[in-house]
């Protein structure tokens, strides 16, 4: 069978998407789903410890030091059973305290066993070790702290996981998660090997377990043959099941991760103000289901396309700069439209808010930046926004919260025409200040197309629901509100807040008659309603009962949180519900009081009723809601205590509130994030998140019992249905490479989604110099002097600048000197591997000795055969990232040194960084493109002819070669001349340097700086 491989390079500044898929990869794949859809989705694998007939021992901890390991000692039998010890590490550097009572831990039960993975009964174990916390305490301070040692059976890495636990709330049925503790371990010549897992702060008993680097443990099933994606059920019982699928991330991007990126308890003093959106449900009109998100260290956006046999990710544009607001997508077109507020902000200025539409390839279809003096914006503010699209009138609904340009917080909707990005109508502030939001569609009465649930601390109190019209209209409705908090001291200037509020105070507190509370002790659920059949809506939220009693304040948590909803009527105006009403009020900031009413408040849940240690208190947060049919809703949410997670849980109700589902805790922990909003596809809740130990983007759909599990729709591959999210033109910015035809890859070795990773290599035997930077200067070379040997090595070199860009030239104590340069190769980190000629340039090592004046660049050469212009590229090797930092060096005659704008000096270096210079070819098939066309190129080894270097950000000045024979400035041709022959001419009219207009970007090495004054004469610029 012949093999073809399909590769796609999509590298833009707004996407990075790059694909080496087979088409044989993809019928295996295929026809595994196929299967798979057949067979049903695979269980998760659990990993059960069973302990080893008498098999336990108390490990003293205290006779066996790091010293001992250190010095090839071995270790103490009464530290050791089978292959672990715990050793007591040193202090301040000396073991004097490791042994000794007073300073140390001791005393460590500790069970030898086997983890089976299965069933408990399944072939595949490991040796495993199940440690208690420890029986002894230090009796003076501790000094010396205790952790393991284990005996590795060769040299090869080795990886310490141990088994995540419930503790003490662990459901029945707990799928215990594995987790890498340390990894890179290598054996001791003495057999045991010290490692930096410490067990003298254990809480509960936990179970540790060592494997090759080579092994590793899941509880997911492994893949359809062929396919990248694990599927598995996590649930299946007389209520609900829950499926996943997950999609390998790979290291490069990551996603926001709802178990760390914001951990916030009920009891934290952050929880009130909540946090944006993370990830945002797109599809295309094929069916193709996708979601945006932004990585949580680069700040880029992307959307990721779930194809049944892998995901395709394509940056979206963004500077990087700005927080992702929130994002939507039409279904019909496939078009992404979504906001963007940039992370700093200074108060009393207006922010940088801007809008994006784009296909789904990522191209741009409209950017729009808008008139925050308008609406008022300052600075980010964390609860986010919520954005909507309603295809059938083309208008979007966007609702954020923002610093106002006053100082002060709240939050605004606006309308949004979708063809266009501009803002039809302004609503009005809705909250102040606003701590969370969710949107829905509307039922369409009188024109209501979009309803809003928001939480905020005043103006109003409490949750709030909206419903907008695209005229305009807007009606809202305050139908919950909550206790608050009073201070305990009188304020000065305030007529009204010097009386005691004597309802609440107690002879141990004192509370006055005024109060400035931002705690709201609720959340809302995502979505916060259900829009019902017959037009009403049911609002979904979590609160402290009883709601208004301002005596049960002080804290952040003062009761648990209970799962509570309530209906409202379409119009907005009456509560429909039956349930518990109750009224009270507060006294303002301004000491005047405000009357509050709560009515048809209907109670699910009823934690820790009678439990007064609010340590053991249970609260329902990460709120999700999805009417999955008519009759039935489910309610998703995690369980915490005051300060930390326990389990998530899932219940279900029918349209009037009725419990028909009680809470059922899940044998997984399923984490949520807090204020997305999940959409019901198909009968099914969709729910996004991802999972940063294991780089995994997960799809998780919840749904009622009665339903098959999920059925990917897989169509037998064909060039029509590969995945292509990719954009109509690429830039120059990777290059297009090719592989040999006759050099196939196996299809096992080609992944469904692959991203380059760049590393360099130095030379084997090292070649390596030092340039000194001091002879070769731009004055010099623009003199024709010759390039001094000291400053060179192979293709690459230094010289240094003329001051401010156009000044004299200094070295001598004005310049940085002596640059570290190695040879070597830079590879894609593909199979098969591309290698590029390359260059580390190390940090210089002497400093100016008087002040910087002339700043250092690098020179570059180019062999036969010359390209028309080349680009230069960085490695970042911390992310192992290919970038550009120069386009369009324009080469002199083969063998003459080009002066590049790649700054290399103490100001612009803080890595040794390796270079890369790679040709730029322009298609022939199109010449009037700027860059390459988008169409798919087989993947071959580079150019004999790339040079070995790149570079970093251009300097405020523009740097370029000599003018030579490839493009020649004419100051004496007319208007009439070049008019003969347009197409070779280039005109330029007297501006700034920097303001020349040049109609092709081959051309920026700048003519003008020829000229006098560095002023662009009114010429035309001929090419050849």
């Amino acid at each position: 069978e012949k093999t073809q491989i399909t590769s796609v390079n999509a590298f833009s500044e707004r996407n990075e998407v790059m694909l080496a898929l087979s088409y044989r990869a993809l019928l295996v794949c295929w026809l595994s789903v196929s299967k798979a859809n057949a067979d049903g989705w695979p269980s998760l694998k659990n990993h059960i410890f069973t302990e080893n007939a008498g098999k336990v021992k108390t490990l003293l901890a205290r006779s066996t030091t790091e010293c001992d390991i250190e010095d090839g000692l071995g270790i103490k039998e009464a530290d050791r059973i089978g292959n672990l010890g715990v050793i007591n590490h040193k202090y301040n550097g000396h073991c004097r305290y490791s042994t000794m009572p007073e300073y140390s831990y001791g005393d460590f039960k500790t069970y030898q066993g086997t983890i089976a993975v299965g069933d408990g009964l399944a072939s595949t174990s490991y040796e495993a070790y199940k440690i208690y916390p420890p029986s002894s305490k230090y009796t003076k301070n501790l000094r010396s702290k205790t952790h393991l040692a284990v005996n590795l059976p060769s040299t090869s890495n080795y990886v310490i996981y141990k088994l995540n636990s419930f503790g003490s709330n662990a459901p029945v049925d707990a799928l215990y998660e594995v987790e890498v503790v340390e990894s890179g371990l290598t054996a001791e010549v003495s057999g045991f090997t010290k490692t930096s897992v410490r067990v003298d702060d254990l809480s509960e008993p936990t179970v540790y377990f060592v494997l090759p680097e080579t092994t590793v443990p899941s509880i997911w099933p492994d893949p359809p043959f062929g396919c990248s994606i694990e599927s598995a059920t996590i649930v299946q019982n007389d209520d609900f099941d829950l499926y996943a699928e997950r999609y390998d991330m790979m290291s490069s991007y990551r996603p926001f991760d709802p178990k760390y990126d914001w951990n916030n308890s009920p009891d934290s003093h952050y929880h009130s103000y909540s946090f944006r959106k993370t990830f945002f449900p797109v599809s295309k009109s094929t069916g193709e289901n996708g979601v945006v998100w932004q990585d949580q260290e680069t700040f880029q956006i992307y959307v990721s396309w779930l194809t049944p046999i892998g995901q395709v990710t394509v940056e979206l544009p963004n500077n990087k700069s700005d927080y992702l607001g929130a994002a939507a997508g039409s279904g019909t077109s496939g078009d992404i439209i979504y906001l963007t507020m940039a992370k700093d902000g200074v108060e009393g200025t207006p922010l940088d808010v801007r809008g994006k539409k784009v296909d789904s390839s990522g191209n741009l279809i409209i950017g729009k930046k808008y008139d925050t003096t308008y609406l008022k914006t300052a600075e980010w503010s964390h609860p986010g926004s919520s954005l909507l699209w309603k295809e059938e009138t083309d208008t979007l609904v966007w609702m954020f919260s923002r610093g106002l340009l006053n100082g002060h917080q709240g939050a605004i909707a606006v309308i949004l025409d979708a063809d266009t990005l501009d803002i039809l109508e302004q609503t009005g502030q809705t909250s102040s200040h606003s701590w969370a939001n969710s949107l829905i569609m509307g039922n369409g009465k009188n024109g209501h197309n979009f309803l809003a649930v928001e939480l905020g601390d005043n103006f109003p109190r409490g949750i709030s629901v909206h419903s907008f019209s695209d005229e305009n209209e807007r009606v809202s409705k305050l139908v919950y509100t909550f206790k608050t908090k009073h201070s305990t001291k009188k304020r000065e200037g305030c007529a009204g807040c010097q009386k005691v509020y004597e309802e609440i105070s107690t002879k141990d507190k004192t509370y006055y008659t005024w109060s400035n509370d931002n705690n709201v002790y609720t959340e809302i659920a995502h979505p916060g309603a259900i829009a019902l059949l017959d037009g009403s809506y049911m609002v979904i939220f979590a609160g402290e009962r009883p709601p208004l009693d301002n005596s049960k304040t002080g804290s952040n948590l003062n009761s648990p949180r209970n799962l509570a909803f309530l209906i409202v009527s379409g119009d907005i105006k009456s509560i429909l519900s039956t349930g518990d009403d109750s009224s009270g009020g507060f006294y303002s900031y301004t000491g005047g009081w405000s009357d509050q009413e709560n009515e048809g408040i209907v109670w699910l849940t009823d934690f820790s009723s009678g439990v007064s240690d609010r340590d053991a208190w249970h609260s329902a947060v990460r709120i999700k809601a999805a009417q999955v049919h008519d009759n039935l809703i489910l309610i998703v949410y995690e369980l915490w205590l005051a300060s930390s997670y326990i389990r998530t849980e899932v219940m279900g109700i029918n349209k009037r509130g009725k419990v028909v589902t009680k809470p059922t805790a899940l044998p997984y922990k399923f984490r949520l994030t807090p204020s997305d909003d999940i959409e019901v596809v198909d009968g099914r809740a969709v729910i996004y998140g991802y999972n940063s130990d294991d780089k995994k983007l997960t799809r998780f759909y919840l749904n009622e019992s009665t339903m098959d599990p999920p059925n990917r729709k897989t169509l037998a591959p064909t060039a029509s249905n590969m995945p292509s999210p990719f954009p109509s033109s690429l830039p120059s910015e990777i290059p297009s490479i090719s592989k040999s035809p006759s050099e196939t890859v196996s299809p096992s070795k080609v992944p469904s989604i692959t991203k380059r990773i760049y590393t360099f290599t130095a030379s084997v035997p090292s070649v390596s110099k030092t340039l000194v930077g001091k002879k070769t200067t731009q004055c010099k070379i623009e003199e024709g002097k010759s390039i001094e040997d000291e400053d060179i090595m192979g293709n690459i070199g230094v010289y240094a600048g003329r001051q401010n860009g156009d000044g004299k030239c200094y070295t001598n104590g004005y310049s940085y000197l002596d640059f570290p340069v190695a040879q070597g190769v830079v590879d894609n980190g593909l199979t098969p591997v591309v290698k590029y000629d390359a260059y580390k340039v190390s940090r210089p090592l002497t400093d100016p000795t008087k002040f910087l004046a002339s700043e250092t660049y690098l020179l570059f050469k180019f062999d036969a055969p010359l390209a028309v212009s080349y680009t230069v590229y960085k490695v970042i090797e911390d992310t192992a990232e290919l970038v550009v930092v120069q386009e369009d060096l324009i080469p002199g005659k083969v063998g003459e040194w080009v002066m590049s704008s790649v700054r290399v000096d103490g100001d612009y270096m803080e890595v040794d960084t390796p270079y890369v210079v790679i040709p730029y070819t322009r298609p022939t098939s199109s010449p009037t493109l700027e860059f390459p066309t988008s169409s798919p190129t087989l993947v071959t080894s580079i150019p004999t002819s790339s040079p070995t270097a790149l570079q970093t950000s251009p300097p405020s000045f523009p740097q370029t070669s000599k003018p030579t024979g490839v493009v020649k400035c004419k100051k004496n041709k007319t208007a009439a001349e070049c008019a003969e022959k347009k197409e070779m001419c280039i005109w330029n009219k007297t501006k700034k340097v920097k303001l020349c207009s040049v109609k092709n970007v081959k051309h920026l090495h700048d003519c003008a700086k020829y000229s006098d004054k560095s002023k662009c004469h009114k010429f035309c610029e001929w090419i050849g």
